[in-house]
């Protein structure tokens, strides 16, 4: 069973997002580093302890895309958007691009995931 989201509610504090990320959609501490581009251990400090992350554009980011996904917003389905290799980013996940910056490649990929069938590119 999956979190049902409501977009409007989603956080936009760094920290809160870090958390959000972590016990909301269930991304691992490996996966919120990587699309961050930090290391594991700094994204674990920011799940466990008071450390604002630096990595705050990166996690604004996932949170726009996440609203981009439209309705029914789940943490299921935000999770398995983050995770899945797309081929309108090269095959990489939406976690790979956004750790190499790739934000706007993203955004038009969570663009293309709301579009009717037909009108896919």
């Amino acid at each position: 069973m999956s979190t049902h989201l409501r977009t409007r509610d989603l956080p936009s504090d760094p920290s809160e997002i870090a958390h959000f990320l972590s016990e909301t959609v269930g991304l691992e501490d490996d996966e919120i580093a990587t699309m961050t581009g930090v290391s594991k251990e700094t994204a674990s400090r920011w799940l466990h302890t008071e450390q604002t992350p630096r990595g705050g554009d990166a996690l604004r980011a996932v949170v726009s895309v996440i609203q981009l996904l439209g309705e029914p917003a789940t943490a299921g389905r935000a999770r398995d958007f983050l995770r899945a290799t797309n081929s309108a980013l090269q095959h990489r996940s939406p976690i790979e691009a956004l750790g190499a910056g790739d934000v706007e490649a993203v955004v038009a990929a969570a663009q293309g995931a709301t579009a009717p069938a037909g009108t896919r590119g």
